[in-house]
C-alpha cells in the first residue's frame, strides 16, 4: 500500500506545481488589473455561447465583445474579467451577459503596457484563483501521500 501512496504522492508533487504555474499568469494579471486605467467602450456583441457537448460536459460561456480606443488606436476585446470560466449553468452565463447589453456604454479597463489586453471588470475573483489554488491543493495532497508512504515504511 505504501508503494501506491508513494506513486500517487509523487505524481501529485509533479502535477500540482505545473497546474499552479499554468494559472499563475492569469492570477498576476488579475491582481495588476486593479490599477489599470479605463476608457469608454461600446458593447457590440453580447451572447451566451454553448461549449463542450462531449460526454455530457456541456457548459456555457458569456461572450461580450466591446470596442474601445486607446491613444487614437481602435481596439476590440472580449474579456469580461480575469479568471472567467465556463459557467456551470446557462442562467449564470445569461446573468453576466445581461449586465452588458449590445449598444451599452461601458468602462473598459486596459493594461497600459499592452492596451490590447482589457477587461470590463478588474481585480480577481474565484475564477482567477481556482487554477493556481487547485494546483497548490494537488501539491499538498502529494506531500501528504508521500508523508504517509514514508511513515508506513518506517513503521514496518
Amino acid at each position: 500500500m505504501s508503494k501506491r501512496y508513494m506513486l500517487v504522492g509523487s505524481a501529485c508533487l509533479i502535477i500540482g506545481p505545473i497546474v499552479a504555474a499554468y494559472g499563475t499568469p492569469n492570477l498576476i494579471d488579475a491582481m495588476r488589473s486593479s490599477g489599470w486605467p479605463s476608457v469608454d467602450g461600446l458593447v457590440v456583441a453580447s451572447e451566451v455561447v454553448r461549449t463542450g457537448g462531449g460526454r455530457g460536459s456541456t457548459g456555457y460561456r458569456p461572450r461580450v465583445v466591446y470596442q474601445y480606443e486607446v491613444h487614437g488606436k481602435a481596439l476590440e476585446a472580449d474579456r469580461v474579467s480575469h479568471g472567467e470560466a465556463i459557467a456551470k449553468t446557462q442562467q449564470h452565463a445569461s446573468h453576466i451577459v445581461g449586465r452588458y447589453p449590445v449598444g451599452s456604454n461601458v468602462p473598459v479597463f486596459y493594461d497600459p503596457d499592452s492596451p490590447e489586453s482589457a477587461a470590463l471588470e478588474t481585480g480577481f475573483g474565484i475564477g482567477a484563483v481556482a487554477i493556481p489554488g487547485f494546483g497548490a491543493a494537488v501539491f499538498l495532497a502529494g506531500v501528504a501521500y508521500v508523508g504517509l508512504a514514508l511513515r508506513r515504511r518506517i513503521a514496518h
